[in-house]
């Protein structure tokens, strides 16, 4: 099996266990499920959407960024799919309020469950190790864009 299948497998594992995580938070009376929704479908969310930025920055979604993207949500996005989504999305996720949405939305994790925030901060900084890698080159524009993000975390 080669790392980057390890990555994105590992991956899968950890987002099901945060997942299940953000449910029994939720359950426990520790989300505002009825102004932000579920809480486990609003930080998937999060990761996806910094994903896609991470994926769109260099201008050209690939193929296996798009394989990558869609194996660790379980998603089955095609490639113009994706860069449709980033097309139509570029202004939100470049954006200074979406970096700040993200900061806050990380704080109020840490709020309601530490350990929790700290799985979503290491889901995170593996979804950028999977994505830079599965393009099989490092652009700068990727790495830039990973960098910067991971450093909101």
């Amino acid at each position: 099996m080669s790392k980057l299948t390890d990555l994105t497998e590992n991956f899968r594992q950890d987002l099901e266990e945060f997942t299940d995580g953000c449910r029994e938070n939720q359950e426990a009376g520790g989300w505002d499920s009825d102004n932000n929704g579920d809480m486990d479908d609003y930080y998937v969310q999060n990761l996806m959407s910094c994903m896609l930025r991470i994926i769109g920055s260099d201008g050209n979604i690939s193929r296996r960024e798009a394989e990558f993207f869609n194996a660790c949500f379980g998603t089955e996005n095609t490639v113009q799919e994706l860069d449709r989504m980033y097309d139509d999305s570029e202004d939100i996720l470049s954006g200074e309020e979406f970096e700040t949405r993200l900061r806050e939305d990380f704080a109020q994790l840490k709020r309601i469950n530490t350990p929790l925030a700290d799985s979503y901060r290491d889901l995170w900084l593996s979804a950028c190790e999977i994505l830079i890698a599965s393009d099989g080159q490092l652009l700068p524009q990727e790495i830039e864009s990973a960098k910067h993000l991971k450093q909101l975390f």
